[in-house]
């Protein structure tokens, strides 16, 4: 997977390319640079992420390596929850990049829930509890995520029949994939 491509540093110059493709044993090698095969063309709905920045990236790597999350999620949850805009807030009030609510914020420790590093550091902390608690599944976590914990154990441990939620586990699961088969260069 690429990011970066035709992006701009502050001096105007190309940002460097980051390439994270998998091997045959599922290793994750990240790259400075790509070769024209692993770039999306411009009519790829990947074309976003030509608009990840070097600094975002760098918060997505480390988050995924803190709380062993593939990077590809992180970028389909992103891309879903705020289209990678740092100030987003809903009209539900979830906050930045991961759109954290207020009080999943505070529970984490977040003091500045618009700061790109502690949003992508958060979001992804409080999505590997989900993630754990529902035994790897993602797409339940994905709906904890969206919708509460609460409502997917209500729901017997299920999708909610919640039609937004629904949506956003399909669209999120559906990008991640896109992304998982682009990175493996399929």
């Amino acid at each position: 997977m690429a990011w970066g491509p035709g992006s701009k540093q502050s001096s105007g110059a190309s940002a460097p390319m980051v390439v994270a493709q998998r091997d045959r044993r599922g290793v994750v090698h990240i790259f400075n640079r790509a070769s024209a095969e692993s770039m999306p063309d411009r009519n790829s709905p990947l074309n976003f992420l030509g608009r990840v920045s070097p600094a975002l990236q760098s918060c997505i790597i480390e988050a995924a390596e803190v709380y062993q999350l593939p990077i590809p999620l992180i970028l389909a949850l992103i891309r879903q929850e705020s289209n990678f805009t740092h100030q987003a807030v809903s009209p539900k009030g979830a906050m930045g990049l991961m759109q954290l609510m207020p009080t999943t914020a505070a529970s984490l420790g977040v003091r500045d829930p618009f700061d790109p590093r502690e949003n992508i550091l958060a979001g992804c902390r409080y999505f590997r509890q989900l993630l754990d608690y529902f035994q790897g599944n993602v797409p339940l976590a994905l709906a904890g995520y969206n919708a509460g914990y609460h409502r997917v154990i209500s729901a017997g441990f299920q999708v909610p029949a919640i039609k937004e939620t629904q949506e956003f586990v399909t669209q999120v699961m559906g990008l991640y994939c896109l992304l998982e088969r682009h990175a493996a260069g399929l």
